[in-house]
């Protein structure tokens, strides 16, 4: 669950179904806090009902729900969610803000590559400049399954082969039937005023 600064601000005045979302994860998953203090009301309200049921249940060990990324180590914080998350800080308390800010960055790039299968650029048209022979004698033999495959998909087989090739890039820029497209470098540039959006 990703939320704008926007998002966040309203979450007390708005976000019960975010809140419901939030409980289940946590009741039923690890999850990662990123870019929180973990002083919000909203947030401690939440972890002490997940605490609260999950000692209900009976479960007798007590599970850490989450893990949070801080920037600096803060020893205070730490201990004082250590029942319900564990706190992974990047940097010692005294090191740069920047330097903290830039090993999360590098971290983040990590995780988001590890958990991207390495093959999704197969059938993808904005990688297609870069495929070596091997993966472009595939490609092209791959190219005329998705004709194939039942408009309806009812077809149990039907339907894993849509999935394998939607893991393997197909429909990732545009859908079925697009351009590919244009190559980066050969774009005119865009000198256009960019806006900042608040959150």
């Amino acid at each position: 669950m990703v939320l704008t600064r926007e998002e966040y601000l309203q979450f007390g005045n708005t976000g019960a179904a975010l809140a419901g979302v939030l409980h289940s994860l946590l009741l039923t998953r690890h999850v990662l806090f990123v870019g929180t203090s973990m002083l919000d009301d909203d947030l401690i309200r939440i972890a002490h009902q997940v605490r609260t049921a999950l000692q209900t249940q009976g479960s007798g060990t007590a599970r850490r729900t989450g893990t949070v990324l801080a920037l600096q180590e803060d020893a205070a914080r730490a201990r004082l969610w250590e029942r319900d998350v564990e706190t992974v800080a990047m940097c010692p308390a005294d090191a740069a803000p920047a330097e903290a800010a830039r090993r999360l960055e590098v971290l983040l790039d990590l995780i988001g590559c590890l958990s991207t299968p390495p093959t999704g650029y197969l059938l993808d048209p904005a990688y297609r400049g870069l495929l070596d022979e091997e993966e472009r004698r595939l490609a092209e033999a791959l190219a005329g399954v998705p004709a194939a495959l039942p408009r309806d998909g009812s077809s149990t087989v039907g339907q894993e082969v849509a999935a394998l090739l939607r893991r393997l890039g197909h429909g990732s820029c545009g859908g079925d039937g697009a351009e590919p497209p244009a190559d980066v470098a050969t774009r005119p540039r865009d000198d256009r005023t960019q806006e900042q959006r608040p959150g």
